[in-house]
């Protein structure tokens, strides 16, 4: 059986992420979100899920820390609805890395 890429509209129940290393996270927002858990973080075992945003809310990123938002807004350019941050994840060129 030969594979062929379907070219369709994404449907509604199918979701995008974009797979980040935990890199591109400060150290302090990685232990913050290990102890406090906020709204939209979901703690997995080798990093974080978190929610891209909505694209038309002007308020989507107000109290994220500035490197999220960064992570956030280029997650959004991409038509990902959520963010992976996994520790054995390449960290990208287009985003700031941070050591531990």
């Amino acid at each position: 059986m030969s594979s062929t890429a379907i070219s369709a509209p994404r449907p509604r129940h199918v979701r995008q992420f974009l797979d980040l290393s935990t890199a591109h996270l400060t150290p302090h927002t990685r232990e913050d979100w290990a102890l406090s858990q906020p709204t939209h973080v979901h703690e997995t075992t080798y990093g974080f899920l978190v929610w891209a945003g909505d694209q038309d809310d002007s308020t989507t990123d107000d109290g994220w820390p500035t490197e999220v938002v960064e992570c956030r807004r280029l997650a959004r350019s991409l038509s990902c609805d959520y963010l992976m941050f996994d520790s054995d994840a390449d960290a990208i060129d287009e985003l700031e890395t941070f050591d531990d």
